[in-house]
């Protein structure tokens, strides 16, 4: 199972807005991502989600492991990441005919995904904005 980094203890409200807002949207989607996660990248990237889905829910992940974790599930599903899969995991999207029913849920998936973590970026782009002034 994947091992993200805990907390310090010191987390800033922008860390707990991350992954409150994460844990909501995974409450919701975290089956539907599993699914999609797996249809494209096998058991390995299937497992990845549900490892992040846990984290969230169990409190034990910091914002910049939620990111990078939102943000490296988005590239699969966003086939951004096809030509550096892992050669056991290439073939995964392959077998997705573009008339497949699932290819719907996959694209529903991806823009849903592609949203929220736009959403985040642009809060924490605007958190450290504020800061910095």
């Amino acid at each position: 199972m994947q091992k993200f980094p805990k907390t310090n203890g010191h987390g800033t409200a922008l860390n707990r807005d991350v992954v409150a807002r994460t844990r909501r949207f995974l409450n919701e989607y975290g089956s539907a991502l599993q699914t999609c996660a797996a249809a494209l990248g096998g058991d390995r990237w299937q497992r990845r989600a549900l490892a992040l889905c846990e984290a969230v829910k169990g409190g034990s992940l910091s914002s910049k492991s939620c990111l990078k974790e939102l943000n490296a599930l988005l590239a699969l599903l966003s086939l951004e990441r096809v030509g550096q899969l892992e050669p056991d995991e290439c073939g995964y999207f392959g077998l997705v005919e573009p008339d497949d029913p699932r290819v719907h849920d996959l694209c529903l998936m991806s823009d849903r995904l592609e949203d929220f973590v736009q959403s985040l970026e642009a809060s924490d782009e605007i958190v450290q904005a504020s800061m910095a002034a």
